[in-house]
């Protein structure tokens, strides 16, 4: 007779073969017999993530949370489901618990950043993505969204300096070339801006905003 940790192995197995289904009642049987288990929650909440059922992922990671509070991972996880759904004031709210029980964690502040600058709250975003990079300081995209966050703050020079950081990362970047060009452009800094816009076209040919911005300055 099965216990209820070999149904939640073999749900593990079938979440690995990309059986959703088949893991999914097979975490259902171990938490039947087990209903005190954080993993088997955790695990079926992780499923229904994958299947885009968030609602009931949700439900999971409220249990594995009740069962064990002090786990960050579950709050983060939780704010992901429900940055999916679009409820962004609740997904900040679990990051916050996330972050208040692991102050340390990269991943944390990168995307409560994100979702920051999603809600157009662009000073809580460069707070969090100067936090992202003061503990890890080689992410070309933490460079290059805070780039985007203080252009939208109106501080081209810094702007810059985060592009030119993110340059220094990934050289053939179309993206940071394209975006400091617009900083530049912004500043009134024309050739530099068509400098870039010409970079960004070298390394990516269908790189649109570069080649209509690039058209404009040339007519200029």
């Amino acid at each position: 007779m099965k216990n209820a940790f070999d149904y939640y192995k073999k749900g593990l197995d079938h979440g690995k073969l990309e059986k959703y289904q088949e893991a999914i009642e097979n975490f259902n049987k171990a938490i039947e017999l087990d209903p005190n288990s954080v993993a088997f929650y955790f695990a079926r909440g992780d499923v229904y993530e994958i299947l885009k059922k968030y609602e009931e992922a949700i439900n999971d990671y409220d249990k594995a949370i009740k069962l064990e509070p002090n786990n960050s991972y579950f709050y983060y996880k939780k704010g992901l489901a429900y940055e999916k759904i679009g409820k962004y004031e609740e997904a900040v709210n679990n990051y916050n618990k996330a972050i208040k029980l692991e102050s340390d964690d990269v991943s944390f502040y990168c995307t409560r950043g994100f979702i920051y600058k999603k809600m157009e709250k662009y000073e809580e975003a460069l707070n969090d993505y100067d936090k992202a990079i003061e503990l890890y300081s080689n992410d070309v995209s933490f460079y290059y969204i805070r780039g985007l966050i203080n252009v939208e703050l109106g501080k081209y020079e810094e702007a810059i300096n985060d592009y030119d950081e993110a340059i220094e990362l990934d050289p053939d970047n179309s993206y940071c070339y394209c975006n400091r060009g617009i900083a530049y452009e912004k500043m009134g800094e024309y050739q530099e801006a068509i400098n870039d816009y010409n970079k960004a076209i070298e390394l990516d040919s269908n790189c649109k905003i570069a080649i209509e911005n690039l058209k404009k300055l040339k007519n200029f």
